[in-house]
């Protein structure tokens, strides 16, 4: 299973997820800080996707990139709980 999360295939499947999460809740995010779940989950996609192509180049650099991919879901989910709070107010 490991293995299946450090794929290509998986990098490029979540980064496409979150492309089309943005393209399909874009008209229901009304306020300009309905994006910053999004732009925290862009981000750790598209890190992930840097860190798996580079892993053959660089490994050093990937896993560095790596740490950020995590801290990016971190603050994906933080961002996604308070605007689930905000918005149910």
């Amino acid at each position: 299973m490991t293995r299946f999360f450090r794929s290509k295939l998986f990098a490029w499947l979540a980064f496409a997820l979150v492309i089309i999460m943005l393209v399909a809740t874009f008209s229901v995010r009304t306020v300009w800080w309905g994006f910053i779940d999004i732009f925290f989950a862009f981000m750790a996609a598209f890190i992930n996707l840097m860190a798996v192509i580079l892993k053959k180049i660089n490994p050093v650099v990937s896993r560095m990139l790596d740490k950020w991919t995590f801290i990016f879901c971190i603050l994906f989910l933080l961002a996604f709980i308070g605007e689930w709070i905000a918005y149910s107010f």
